[in-house]
């Protein structure tokens, strides 16, 4: 507390200021879940990895229409109008990429043809899912299915399997 010219004050104390920051770090996470689904949460951590392994030696499309981060549609010929999560191409390893989280792979068929229809030349396919053993577990029987090399990845692993 503080007096000035018989008025007291007080002052904000260090724990106060700790709290006030951890507070509006706990509401940025907060809106973040309400903004995003859990898909997209994965298709940011992954791009998030993904830039950071590549730096600026690779251009990364993202398909998060209504967020206000690019596309992906149009960007590889073959693809024509599909849209596929991630993009990464002008790299050693361009790569075709299909997210799920856990909901996502419930639907089989649905996963298997993405993983099907992203298809182009030039570009390794791979699946991210959580980092979960039973996650990554059905993710390569659908890898296994789907005509054709995919790989199984998880969004902490994928930039380390970047050259």
């Amino acid at each position: 507390m503080r007096q000035l010219g018989g008025e007291t004050r007080s002052m904000a104390s260090p724990i106060h200021i700790v709290g006030g920051v951890t507070a509006a770090l706990g509401a940025n996470e907060l809106y973040k879940r309400w903004k995003y689904s859990p898909h997209d949460r994965y298709v940011l951590k992954t791009h998030k990895k993904i830039a950071n392994a590549t730096g600026s030696d690779a251009s990364v499309f993202v398909d998060l229409p209504g967020r206000g981060i690019g596309g992906t549609r149009g960007v590889i010929d073959d693809l024509g109008d599909l849209k596929p999560d991630l993009i990464v191409s002008g790299f050693p390893n361009s790569l075709i990429i299909e997210v799920e989280d856990g909901e996502g792979l419930r639907d089989r068929d649905h996963v298997v043809n993405q993983l099907n229809d992203y298809r182009a030349n030039g570009y390794s396919r791979a699946i991210v899912v959580p980092d979960d053993d039973d996650n990554i577990a059905t993710a390569e029987e659908y890898a296994d299915a789907a005509e054709g090399t995919v790989n199984v990845e998880t969004p902490s692993s994928l930039g380390d399997s970047l050259p």
